[in-house]
């Protein structure tokens, strides 16, 4: 009996003879392709990764923070002894490492065959505050996180007063402007101890030197009033700063000094101009 082929089998080589040789190359191409990417991916890959050549003998970090171990954020980064760099799930990493709360931002990056980067940018504190009973650090945008284990207390002013406000959102907004405030101040080189949030808005800041607090109105900002403070504070006299006991910029171009006495001395101060005023 002599084999036949089907109609459609037939009508199936008479167009791929219609096609040519180029296309029949392609195709033949095609599937040696897939053959080597499922030989590699099911047999070679697995062996190659798990090869003694691949094993992460290094992890080297660059923060600019002493108080952690790059075998620390190694474990944390699931990074383990015999683990093949190709196991290295790098975003996975980076999410594991950005949940600490002093990291601003994480990189993780693979460098064949044995080695692994972790570079860290750290939350730049400029306030304290306690939160329940432990104290915390502030950050530039207001984020609030726990002092890392064995770093010292920071010389930096304290934030009070904002716990009290009922508000979530208006909490936040004081912290924000509060670490706004002390950035100024310390960009202009004046050095406070602490900033006390009322509900209003309004703020006290406590100067180093002279110790005198400073009132600031609801609707302060604090590049203008901390620049109407250095301005009077360099035309004030040496008696005159001894005898201060506040100063109050909540008004607009004016800056009154309490005395010990408990005379007011009212100043006209604007950001750039100076004009002394009398009691």
């Amino acid at each position: 009996m002599r084999w036949r082929a089907s109609s459609r089998l037939r009508r199936f080589i008479s167009v791929s003879r219609g096609l040519g040789r180029p296309v029949l190359l392609s195709a033949v191409a095609v599937a040696l392709v897939a053959c080597s990417g499922y030989a590699v991916s099911h047999h070679i890959g697995p062996r190659l990764s798990a090869h003694s050549y691949f094993v992460v003998r290094e992890v080297r970090l660059s923060a600019d923070t002493p108080h952690v171990e790059a075998a620390e954020l190694a474990i944390r980064a699931g990074i383990y002894q015999g683990t093949s760099i190709w196991e290295v799930d790098v975003a996975a990493a980076e999410r594991a490492i950005a949940r600490l709360d002093w990291v601003k931002t994480v990189r993780v990056v693979r460098r064949f065959p044995d080695t692994v980067r972790i570079h860290i940018e750290e939350r730049r504190p400029l306030a304290i505050t306690r939160l329940v009973a432990d104290p915390h650090l502030v950050a530039e945008d207001g984020t609030l996180y726990a002092l890392p284990a064995g770093v010292p207390l920071p010389d930096l002013p304290w934030v009070t007063g904002w716990q009290s406000v009922a508000s979530r959102g208006a909490r936040a907004s004081l912290i924000r402007r509060a670490v706004a405030l002390a950035d100024e101040a310390k960009r202009v080189g004046i050095g406070l101890s602490q900033i006390d949030c009322e509900a209003d808005g309004s703020m006290t800041a406590y100067l180093e030197a002279p110790k005198v607090p400073v009132i600031l109105g609801r609707g302060f900002t604090p590049a203008e009033s901390l620049a109407r403070l250095v301005l009077l504070l360099e035309h004030l006299t040496d008696g005159q700063r001894d005898s201060a006991q506040q100063i109050d910029l909540s008004f607009d171009r004016r800056a009154i000094v309490t005395t010990g006495g408990g005379r007011d001395v009212e100043h006209w101060v604007r950001s750039k101009r100076w004009e002394p005023g009398r009691g």
